[in-house]
């Protein structure tokens, strides 16, 4: 528990740092005023942002296509050290999420067109690790962007408890109401029958207080704190509800990054630049009785001075089978260099573990070995966690 507990710890910390404009725009009343009283509407998995991928030190290089959250910040430690402050964090954003949608329901999201799905889908992040060593420290940045062309369709299990979700609400919201007005207008009834039995009481000022009290009973109601207790229960039956997206799904990423000997500005040069495009099919794969398996593929083309044996282009693929708390993975990358020299092919292997910490973190393990088995830090063993910042999207 100890090797768990203390990256936690410093993530946290640095989470305070890093991300406090990050949690003042997913908190601020904008966004919040677009989503209304609806219950929150995690997203399903965590990925690694594409800045990430540009600097290697991405958990996973095959990364599966699916909704991008408001915002979300990443941390990574690369070493074998766990106990120590990550180096490496990402942030990333979907700005169609960060901006109002009064008149959005999950209806009209549930299946998109070309356009929607570019729109709602587009996200940008951006990126810091130490890419040099101890005896040549280089400090890298990055930045990365991806949308999806398609995006696939709420899965039946999604609609069925979405309609679900619509029908307690309504009816539990409505009987919290109604209770919580009959209290109230409990309450204002015992006022008018003690005001009437003093002596010579006020009928024309008692019967005004009696229709200003009656007409501010909804206001009143809001503001009880017995029905505000109900409600908060209410909304916590569906904190971990995850929508699932499920069909082909085929995803666009590409960015670039830049390199800082000592950290000096004047000496930062561009390092590598990358395209690269990801297929994936949520739910094409199952068993009966068993977890969803998502196979995904991954095409990327990789150019600039960090690669001396010229450019590169990366195919591979990966296994995911996950239910909502948890994901098992597997992925293999194959390296084939372009340019004219007599480079080996490279290849990666690695497993992944994913995690629901909480509601909006996750935990992500990565074991295996890196592109060139040979060089340090080959050996994969990286523990990451990623924080949520999503708000409720749609119209309640």
């Amino acid at each position: 528990m100890s090797n768990l507990s203390s990256p936690l710890h410093v993530a946290v910390r640095l989470l305070a740092r890093v991300a406090a404009v990050a949690l003042f725009v997913a908190a601020s009343p904008s966004s919040a005023a677009s989503q209304g009283e609806a219950p929150e509407l995690s997203s399903l998995k965590p990925t690694s942002a594409p800045a990430f991928i540009l600097l290697n030190v991405a958990p996973s290089e095959v990364e599966r296509p699916s909704n991008p959250s408001d915002l979300a910040l990443s941390l990574v430690n690369s070493t074998g050290r766990f106990s120590e402050l990550p180096e490496n964090y990402a942030l990333e954003s979907a700005p169609y999420w960060l901006t109002t949608h009064k008149t959005l329901t999950w209806q009209q999201d549930s299946t998109r067109t070309l356009g929607q799905s570019v729109a709602r889908t587009l996200s940008f992040s951006l990126a810091s690790a130490e890419i040099g060593d101890e005896s040549s420290p280089i400090t890298g940045l990055s930045f990365g962007g991806r949308t999806m062309l398609f995006s696939g369709r709420y899965s039946k299990e999604t609609r069925d408890s979405l309609d679900m979700m619509a029908q307690v609400l309504a009816q539990e919201g409505t009987a919290n109401l109604n209770a919580a007005k009959a209290r109230l207008e409990a309450d204002i009834d015992a006022w008018f029958a003690a005001e009437m039995e003093k002596p010579n009481p006020d009928r024309a000022a008692i019967a005004a207080e009696l229709r200003r009290l009656r007409a501010a009973v909804d206001d009143a109601v809001l503001l009880d704190p017995d029905y505000q207790r109900r409600v908060k229960a209410l909304r916590e039956r569906f904190d971990n509800f995850a929508i699932r997206r499920e069909g082909p799904m085929l995803e666009i990423a590409g960015g670039a990054a830049w390199g800082f000997p000592n950290r000096t500005w004047e000496a930062g040069t561009l390092r590598r630049w990358g395209a690269w495009a990801t297929y994936g099919c949520e739910a094409c794969a199952t068993v009966r009785g068993a977890p969803p398996i998502t196979p995904v593929l991954m095409v990327r083309y990789l150019g600039g001075e960090d690669d001396v044996e010229g450019d590169v282009l990366d195919v591979g693929g990966r296994l995911i089978v996950n239910d909502p708390r948890y994901g098992l993975s597997v992925e293999g990358v194959w390296r084939q260099f372009t340019g004219d020299g007599d480079a080996k092919d490279l290849y990666r292997i690695a497993g992944t573990i994913e995690y629901q910490v909480r509601r909006d973190m996750w935990l992500q393990a990565t074991f295996g070995r890196d592109q060139d088995s040979s060089s340090e830090g080959s050996l994969l063993a990286q523990l990451g966690f990623k924080f949520n910042f999503a708000e409720q999207r749609y119209k309640p």
